[in-house]
């Protein structure tokens, strides 16, 4: 709560009331208290600190305010990580700096040329530091070797006011109505060099890009046959010892 007082200082400008019952997915909510919380699915998801808030959001405006006891009936379903494509994280007892992607996947970048292709000769000022005792909320994937921007990064080029999103090894242009509605912010844009093939523009919000919580994907039935038995080296029951 001390970490998270910060966060909510904020929330105290112009809140918006609002009931439990009509909470939507990605609402901003908060009680008496100045913790904010971002919902999903019927679970609250806890900001570790304002660095990872403002890396989401650029302010308060959002937040809506609920009663402590509507709060208190939503549990809480986990902490939010890093916004892809906005900061490089590190931990205090590991020198290795990481890029960010969906779901809070980490990626090392494995050398400074590889930071200064992807994010200029002023990387470092990008570099923050998650304390140990949430980096266990990452998860880390493959290292950064090439010169391809990790999956939610803005880049934009010389002599154009175009802005990109990266994903999936492609540049997708963001229109003005996109960029406001998936909550992009200018600070993160990166000038870049490096040329991508061009795929579908984002004019509108796209969960994958502006959700702070992933859900669960769809899933496809398999029909067919199944059988199910017990493994041949279950033990007999038996009545155990007690304690």
């Amino acid at each position: 709560s001390t970490v998270l007082s910060s966060v909510g200082v904020g929330a105290f400008a112009l809140p918006s009331a609002a009931s439990a019952a009509t909470l939507m997915n990605g609402d901003l909510i908060k009680a008496s208290g100045p913790a904010v919380y971002y919902y999903n699915n019927g679970k609250r998801y806890v900001f570790p600190n304002e660095t990872t808030y403002k890396s989401w959001f650029a302010d308060f405006s959002m937040v809506r305010t609920i009663s402590d006891s509507e709060l208190s009936a939503v549990m809480i379903g986990g902490n939010i990580t890093i916004r892809p494509g906005t900061k490089l994280v590190k931990i205090t007892t590991d020198p290795k700096v990481y890029a960010v992607t969906m779901g809070g996947v980490l990626h090392w970048v494995e050398s400074e040329s590889v930071a200064t292709a992807f994010y200029g000769s002023t990387w470092a000022s990008r570099v923050v530091d998650v304390p140990d005792a949430f980096f266990v909320n990452y998860s880390v994937g493959s290292s950064v070797a090439t010169a391809v921007h990790p999956d939610g990064s803005l880049v934009s080029y010389s002599g154009s006011s175009d802005r990109y999103v990266v994903w999936n090894g492609q540049r997708r242009l963001v229109t003005d109505a996109g960029f406001s509605a998936n909550m992009f912010q200018s600070g993160n844009v990166l000038m870049t060099a490096v040329s991508y093939p061009m795929g579908a523009e984002v004019s509108s919000r796209e969960s994958v890009l502006s959700d702070a919580v992933v859900s669960g994907g769809t899933s496809t039935p398999v029909t067919g046959s199944l059988m199910v038995s017990l493994a041949s080296d279950t033990p007999a029951a038996m009545v155990p010892p007690k304690n």
